[in-house]
């Protein structure tokens, strides 16, 4: 996009959102055609390109394993912790395994989600994520994070999968929440917009 938020093509040519070209230097000159400042303009213009940026973040981004499993088992998590604030269920270290099956089926849910807004151009896959089951999705997840963290994010154990790290999980789980299918805390008293991964069946109660 050029620095107006208008889509630019590969010859570096503008186009509005009627998809016009446009010459982007028209938008800082002035009746007589000479380029001037205008702060409360640009302002504006820093605005609306903040907006566009942010909406091309949500859409193109690339959606890996870490992501979808994260947001399953923060959903779990948050459903498992004694009250539903996030400061509470983000000091739930150790306290939550989760089966192996119910994890899948969790993230295979989230999965589906993401494919049919895949299909309307709201969302990017990893060429993994849209091909693997839901094992395969936890078991690449877990080594992606084993990878890049010191500290275990979720442990693999024979009962289950346990909920090591709930900072980290969280932070990966974030990536999904502009979709709505993770934990989306609304600014002040940590309140949480209602998400499809929470809805996902009697499969998100947990155990411990």
């Amino acid at each position: 996009m050029d620095p107006f938020g208008n889509a630019v093509d590969d010859n570096g040519d503008s186009f509005d959102r009627r998809g016009r070209k446009v010459d982007p230097s028209q938008y800082v000159r002035d009746a007589s055609g000479a380029a001037v400042v205008d702060p409360a303009r640009d302002a504006q213009y820093t605005r609306e390109l903040g907006e566009e940026i942010t909406k091309a973040y949500v859409r193109d981004t690339v959606i890996m394993s870490t992501h979808v499993v994260a947001a399953a088992a923060f959903a779990r998590l948050r459903k498992a912790s004694p009250r539903p604030d996030l400061f509470t269920v983000l000091r739930q270290r150790d306290t939550l395994t989760i089966p192996r099956d119910e994890l899948a089926a969790d993230v295979r849910y989230i999965k589906e989600q993401l494919l049919e807004m895949e299909k309307r151009g709201e969302v990017v896959l990893g060429e993994f994520v849209r091909a693997a089951s839901g094992g395969d999705l936890i078991e690449r997840a877990l080594r992606a994070f084993d990878g890049y963290h010191e500290t275990p994010v979720l442990v693999s154990r024979r009962e289950g999968i346990a909920v090591h790290d709930p900072e980290l999980l969280f932070y990966y789980q974030n990536r999904l929440a502009p979709h709505g299918l993770a934990w989306d805390v609304l600014p002040g008293g940590g309140s949480a917009k209602p998400t499809a991964a929470n809805a996902a069946a009697p499969a998100l109660g947990g155990s411990r």
